[in-house]
């Protein structure tokens, strides 16, 4: 059995975060939606399916066949990328559909049926598994918005911590640190170092700390939470739910949110409920609201229209390569979009920020050019001793392209406000 993973027209729901990676490559709990889901299953995939811009990047990022041209020559489990659930059962039976409110979770398919079905665009492929297959009722296994994935992050590091299942202290904990709850749910990965004066609570849930983490004194990090690989926490507080990392230089308060890799938020300021992209720098005081002030439930620009969450806590969707200045505020359901910069002007910025423009004094404007972004791009990843690759660079400048009409409307009607106002 053979396990695929395809990326369905619900990518669009997770834009912008997913512009720059296929939207099985948006993490929760300890890893990438991928990775999590084959080890719930128990088969390693080898290739997966996504938008022919990001074919040859996530070859790179992942070591999968994209967009695999042949069928294999045995049995295959095709997996939503969006699935946040999977069970080993789904590769038991053969030749079924699972399916979760009109959209398919999986298709487990003998071999005969994917040679007879086997077609090299995906949604044709899905959907002649759909009408050739016997089909099964699925319930909660996929992520529909970018909310369900902080707000089910604790509940993922709980579970996750468990298929580890390491605990105990293989790095370094200082004297005069301190763990609150039970040992066992505290694991410290080799190479890491959790210096004095840090409170590990894990009384609410787990906590795991990856290798070469640095935890800084004044720190309090409380459970259900996940310290990627490289990451350093600089003083603050890591409240519940929380994952972060690889590489990311976070202080300050950060509540339910996933920080994706190589980001910093390395001042104080208060970052809740949100997903934060690769390579945003977040500048000193930037604090974000996620909660409103009649407790009512948050909207959010989905696909450019305002969207009902149905959920009280929402707070920021911060794309890739995104920089704040310092004490910017964000408002509650905010979404920012890839490579733009936003610069404060003492009152909460929009909500809809387009990628690749420049907010000043509340204004949106173009930014600073598809080519100069890049070349600060390159500067950031190379201050981590990362070189930017020239897929990298290309796909940028791809989205740039699909996000110019988006970009050019905000920008038109924020200048006729103005003109008006």
């Amino acid at each position: 059995m053979r396990l695929w993973i395809f990326e369905d027209e619900g990518w669009e729901n997770f834009s912008p975060l997913t512009l720059t990676r296929p939207v099985f490559r948006l993490k929760i709990g300890f890893w990438e939606m991928w990775q999590r889901s084959s080890r719930m299953i128990g088969i390693s995939p080898d290739a997966a399916f996504t938008r022919s811009y990001l074919q040859s990047l996530t070859a790179a990022k992942t070591g999968l066949t994209a967009n695999p041209e042949k069928p294999p020559n045995e049995d295959l489990l095709l997996l939503n990328g969006r699935a946040v659930r999977a069970e080993a059962s789904w590769a038991e039976e053969k030749d079924v559909v699972g399916i979760q409110e009109g959209q398919v979770v999986f298709a487990s398919l003998s071999q005969k049926t994917v040679e007879d079905i086997w077609s090299l665009e995906v949604g044709e492929l899905i959907s002649r598994a759909r009408d050739e297959c016997s089909q099964v009722e699925v319930q909660d296994a996929l992520a529909s918005y970018p909310w369900d994935l902080f707000l089910r992050n604790g509940e993922a590091i709980r579970g996750d911590f468990q298929t580890v299942g390491k605990s105990g202290i293989d790095g370094t904990l200082s004297q005069g640190s301190f763990i609150v709850g039970e040992k066992t749910d505290i694991y410290i990965a080799p190479g890491a170092r959790v210096d004095p004066t840090v409170v590990l609570d894990a009384t609410e849930g787990p906590i795991y700390i990856d290798e070469n983490v640095r935890i800084y004194p004044h720190t309090r990090v409380e459970g259900p939470s996940y310290i990627g690989p490289g990451t350093l926490i600089v003083g603050g507080k890591i409240r519940e739910g929380c994952s972060i990392g690889p590489v990311c230089r976070i202080g300050g308060e950060v509540e339910e949110s996933i920080f994706h890799g190589y980001s910093n938020k390395y001042h104080d300021g208060f970052i809740g409920h949100s997903y934060v992209g690769e390579w945003v720098n977040l500048g000193a005081l930037t604090t974000n609201s996620d909660l409103k002030n009649d407790y009512s439930t948050v909207k959010i620009y989905v696909n450019g229209r305002l969207t009902e969450t149905g959920e009280t806590k929402v707070g920021s969707l911060i794309a890739d390569h995104v920089k704040t200045g310092i004490g910017v505020l964000l408002n509650t359901g905010t979404v920012v979009g890839v490579g733009s910069v936003l610069m404060p002007s003492g009152e909460v910025l929009p909500k809809l920020v387009p990628s690749f423009v420049l907010v000043y004094k509340n204004r949106i404007l173009h930014g600073l050019g598809l080519e100069n972004t890049i070349q600060t791009a390159k500067t950031v990843m190379s201050r981590r001793k990362v070189v930017m690759t020239e897929e990298e660079a290309e796909m940028l400048r791809k989205v740039y392209q699909l996000t110019s009409e988006e970009r050019e409307t905000l920008i038109r009607k924020d200048r006729r406000k103005r003109r008006l106002g």
